[in-house]
């Protein structure tokens, strides 16, 4: 394991899942992208509606107002949304430049931390709208 799970201080549970069976989509994002995160999550449960999905998202920075907001998404939709509150000192002295931070690195986490858990997770980025059947 690369980054270790020592990388994550906690974790925020929500869920209204009546299924066992879900299809886990990951995001990485800080506060400021959480709200595309929250419209990217919403466009995927709008047009997957026979589907049941567990949103896991990893983030450096969560205000508590964007807390509720995800909370009222799972609450609305009935799915299953996990906040991954990251300890980022460590991806923090990895390299980075002007067009991408040490937010990059969130995808690997989050590639290393379900290795073992879950047999499939989809990576989006937060500003990826699902639109299927068009």
């Amino acid at each position: 394991m690369f980054f270790g799970r020592e990388l994550i201080k906690n974790k925020i549970e929500f869920s209204s899942l009546k299924s066992e069976e879900e299809l886990n989509i990951a995001y990485g994002a800080d506060n400021k992208f959480i709200l595309g995160a929250g419209v990217s999550i919403e466009s995927v449960i709008i047009n997957n509606e026979n589907k049941k999905f567990k949103f896991h998202l990893f983030t450096d920075d969560i205000s508590s107002e964007n807390i509720e907001k995800i909370s009222q998404i799972c609450k609305k939709y009935e799915t299953a949304i996990d906040i991954y509150n990251v300890n980022a000192e460590l991806i923090r002295t990895l390299p980075t430049n002007k067009a991408w931070n040490h937010e990059i690195y969130f995808r690997l986490m989050i590639a290393d931390y379900f290795c073992g858990k879950v047999k499939k997770i989809l990576y989006l980025y937060s500003d990826v709208f699902c639109n299927y059947g068009c």
